[in-house]
């Protein structure tokens, strides 16, 4: 029986492990370095036997001299293997300084969201990258030097979402070896050799002291352990957690005081991600939010998190999910629903039907939003950041405070309602899940 070859157990580990499949489409990311043109060339032999449809794209950082060099080398070396490569060019200095990345970590960002545009405008469905089995462990020993738990254990899957690592199966010596079996040169990045860096640190020193295949086989179990916790845990924030419309997250105290520490710890850090997405969250955070005591807040890169009445926790983006100008716009009573904001109102009544009223002039039109940069009480014409601190809204809950405003001219606000003027009585009961409602007790009663 025949042994087999390389490209064999590429084709295999391609469909098997990363779902590829016959007929498809997808963007090979190409360096130039021996990792990527070895991926190269064994995605050429597999879109052959699949009928796959490949576009090779090489990305740019203008970081280092040769490195418009190295991108011409990528597009001949696709020219010579038959398929066409296309160099796209990112500024990672730019990105380091705006987001206040390290290097290292800004070019990681720009190449995977190039790659991701590409992906998108070439209408593939998937994206393939160079990591080997000797990435993988090299990243399970950072992780480890830097304490990572079991989420941090689990590296790189050979599939996850749009992006595939076929190559996660073979060492680095093995991919070597193919290139040169196949003629195939590749260019080296003097990074690899940089001992700032602590990959090039992992790479020289500890490297050779640890089973690469060991190491990968512990990343794996600990990935199949964490899609385990991962469903108990998801159960666990349906059963004791809810989304507030537009807001974030809540956590019953019984959800997330209740556990061991250690399960406490994930169920929050789930709770972050389900709100805050886009929020890149260390240990450290998450150890924040869990020791944070009742009637405190803090700050999270791109949100906030609060304990309030009860010991509930609060999860929220910095701002309201909405588009800039949003309202809400009410002329007689009904409910009304955006994006970001839920409530019901009934205007021209009687009596109060909701502890937040308050005198709106005649005729009744008006909007309720969120207030926005500048704007100012039309009663006394003091700043509306001023001014809600002393109605005492807790900082975090400041930009979910709605108001009830004419154009850029605010009546009143939900905590401080104008109740001395003449005009109509107007009622305002708030979503169940408002966070002024979850958090300022008594505020809302009602059912929108």
């Amino acid at each position: 029986m025949r042994e087999p070859t390389t490209a064999d157990r590429f084709c295999a580990f391609l469909a098997e492990r990363c779902g590829v499949a016959a007929g498809e489409s997808g963007v090979v990311a190409v360096s130039g370095g021996a990792d990527s043109v070895g991926l190269l060339d064994l995605m050429v032999a597999a879109g052959a036997r699949l009928g796959l449809e490949l576009a090779v794209v090489t990305v740019d950082h203008g970081l280092r001299a040769g490195a418009a060099d190295e991108a011409r080398f990528v597009v001949g070396l696709a020219a010579r293997l038959g398929v066409s490569a296309e160099v796209v060019r990112v500024d990672v200095t730019a990105r380091a300084r705006r987001d206040g990345r390290g290097i290292s970590d800004a070019a990681r960002q720009e190449r995977l969201e190039a790659l991701e545009r590409e992906r998108m405008r070439r209408g593939a469905a998937w994206i393939a990258l160079g990591h080997t089995r000797t990435d993988q462990a090299e990243t399970l020993l950072l992780r480890l030097e830097r304490g990572a738990g079991l989420d941090g254990l689990g590296c790189m899957a050979p599939r996850r979402g749009a992006l595939v690592r076929p190559l996660l199966w073979a060492g680095r010596d093995e991919i070597r070896a193919h290139l040169a079996a196949r003629g195939l040169e590749h260019v080296e990045d003097p990074s690899n050799a940089d001992r700032r860096f602590a990959r090039a640190v992992v790479r020289q020193d500890l490297g050779h002291l640890v089973d690469e295949r060991l190491l990968a086989d512990i990343a794996a179990d600990a990935s199949s352990a964490r899609a385990l916790l991962g469903r108990g845990e998801a159960a666990w924030l349906a059963r004791h957690g809810r989304r507030v419309h537009g807001h974030g997250v809540v956590l019953e105290a019984d959800g997330w005081l209740g556990p061991a520490a250690a399960v406490r710890r994930r169920v929050v850090r789930r709770a972050i991600a389900a709100a805050i997405p886009s929020a890149e969250l260390g240990r450290r955070h998450v150890d924040d939010v869990v020791r944070l005591g009742a009637g405190h807040e803090i700050h999270l890169p791109a949100g906030v998190a609060a304990r309030g009445p009860g010991g509930r926790l609060l999860v929220a983006p910095r701002r309201p999910r909405a588009e800039a100008g949003e309202r809400l716009v009410v002329s007689a009573s009904g409910r009304f629903r955006s994006d970001a904001l839920a409530l019901a109102v009934d205007a021209g009544g009687a009596e109060p039907c909701s502890p937040i009223w308050g005198r709106v002039p005649l005729p009744i039109a008006f909007e309720v939003r969120y207030g926005r940069p500048g704007d100012r009480i039309a009663e006394r014409g003091s700043k509306l950041k001023r001014r809600l601190p002393r109605q005492g809204a807790w900082r975090h809950l400041r930009p979910f405070v709605p108001v009830v405003a004419r154009g850029d001219r605010i009546l009143w606000t939900a905590l401080r309602p104008d109740r001395e003027g003449e005009g109509a009585l107007v009622s305002i009961i708030l979503d169940r899940d408002h966070p002024l409602r979850l958090w300022q007790v008594g505020l809302g009663r009602g059912e929108p």
